[in-house]
């Protein structure tokens, strides 16, 4: 834990006492004592959260936090409205603004540590999908360009993963993370296409903290069950990359599903993944046959 906070307050007491307990947490912590200072400091800090006193001269907390919010530089960060008002109108207009959490003092201090840390794993949470949807990005326009066949069987295959992962309940993190080994995927394949050997995707992910994970994504890609439990979401791309394959080569749902099966006997834990692709698989039928019906109706 190394986050910033940033504590504003005008009264001295009350805000030292927050520095002191935030500081004991393990909080990097800055303080202001007046409106006018908090846009300054927030563009030039970037905090991780911000503590604000409603009541305050210059600008009242409303209005810091109104701005906070419109900004599209400070938008994302978490903001704590503290004050001595306890009706609902005047929580009522801190959630108008955008405050994520509204505190009456004096507050209860381990329930405040309780909703900070709330606010900032989500914060982190944030963080980390929106690196990945970055590094998805530029792996997705280098497989585009590179190869359009290994575009194209990427996009069929992650389709049908998508739609299992969210069948299992892998949350949108863990399907990032399945996007990212996919890609991996696609990319080694396209590299191969236009002649590139040797580990040319390894020396690609290397730098990257995910580099071991991506790794093994692709290990597991080449032979199923072979790295233990791996986790699900190698077992799901695995699957849908084969059902895909299969499919485009002519054979049917149920032929291709049972070869995807058998590939996966040699790992009980991960026949529930063949299940869950079977019911994408029907959902996809479904509402293409209700699809048809509808156009049928409307001619």
């Amino acid at each position: 834990m190394n986050e910033r906070v940033l504590v504003v307050d005008d009264n001295d007491v009350n805000r030292r006492m927050m520095v002191d307990v935030l500081e004991q947490w393990g909080y990097r912590v800055d303080e202001a004592d007046n409106g006018k200072v908090v846009m300054r400091m927030v563009e030039e800090l970037l905090p991780d959260l911000v503590l604000l006193d409603v009541m305050l001269p210059g600008m009242n907390g409303y209005e810091i936090c109104h701005w906070l919010k419109q900004n599209p530089k400070t938008d994302h960060i978490p903001v704590i409205m503290l004050t001595v008002l306890s009706d609902s109108e005047s929580r009522a207009r801190g959630i108008g603004v955008g405050a994520d959490l509204f505190v009456s003092r004096p507050p209860n201090y381990q329930e405040m540590h309780r909703n900070i840390e709330s606010l900032l794993r989500n914060k982190r949470k944030y963080r980390c999908m929106e690196s990945a949807e970055a590094l998805c990005g530029f792996l997705e326009g280098l497989v585009r360009r590179l190869s359009a066949v290994e575009y194209e069987r990427y996009q069929g295959a992650f389709g049908y993963a998508l739609r299992t992962a969210k069948i299992l309940g892998i949350d949108d993190d863990g399907c990032h993370r399945m996007m990212m080994g996919a890609l991996c995927c696609a990319l080694e394949r396209s590299l191969e296409r236009v002649g590139v050997e040797g580990d040319s995707v390894d020396d690609l992910v290397g730098p990257l903290n995910a580099a071991p994970w991506m790794r093994r994504f692709l290990a597991y890609q080449r032979h199923p069950g072979s790295l233990g439990d791996e986790g699900p979401s190698a077992a799901i791309y695995f699957a849908c990359e084969r059902y895909w394959d299969l499919r485009a080569r002519g054979s049917s749902d149920e032929a291709a599903l049972e070869e995807v099966r058998r590939r996966l006997s040699g790992v009980p834990a991960r026949l529930s993944v063949v299940d869950a692709l079977k019911q994408a698989v029907s959902d996809e039928a479904f509402l293409r046959r209700f699809g048809t019906a509808e156009g049928d109706a409307g001619t």
